[in-house]
This record gives C-alpha cells, sequence and structure tokens, in this order.
C-alpha cells in the first residue's frame, strides 16, 4: 500500500504543474512479486485490490533493464570491497 501512496502523491504534484511531467519509478508495484511466494503474493493483491494486469496498468511504460553480470557471474565478486 505504500508503494500505491507514494506514486498517487506523485501524480497529484505532477497534475498540479503547468508544464509537463515525467514520472520515473525506480521501482514498480510488481518488484515486489519477486521476493515472495505465490500465496503470499495473492495476499497482497487481495490487500490492495488489484491483479497483476491492474498494477501493470498503472504504468504507461516500463524500462526493463539487465544487469551487466548477467552471463559473467564469475567477473564480479565481492573481492575487490575493501
Amino acid at each position: 500500500k505504500q508503494q500505491i501512496m507514494l506514486e498517487d502523491s506523485y501524480l497529484r504534484l505532477a497534475h498540479g504543474q503547468v508544464k509537463p511531467c515525467v514520472i520515473i519509478c525506480d521501482r514498480g508495484l510488481l518488484d515486489g512479486k519477486a521476493y515472495c511466494t505465490e500465496s503470499v503474493w495473492k495476499e497482497v493483491q487481495k490487500a490492495v485490490g488489484m491483479n497483476d494486469r491492474l498494477m501493470r496498468n498503472r504504468y504507461d511504460g516500463v524500462i526493463f533493464m539487465v544487469t551487466a553480470a548477467d552471463g559473467a557471474a564469475e567477473f564480479y565478486t565481492q573481492g575487490n570491497n575493501t
């Protein structure tokens, strides 16, 4: 619910501006799905009254980025984090 409230606040602020605005969210509602079980996700959906489609449709566009380490994990370690 916190994510929805934040996004809605940003939308209200943008609508109050004279000039056109672009809102960029680093994380979206569906990100939480990756961090819980399917049954917990269903509970989240029930709590906010939305399914995946409704959550996704809140956004005009989505940019999906992949880490440079994808396919090269052996080159990305914590060995140099001193």
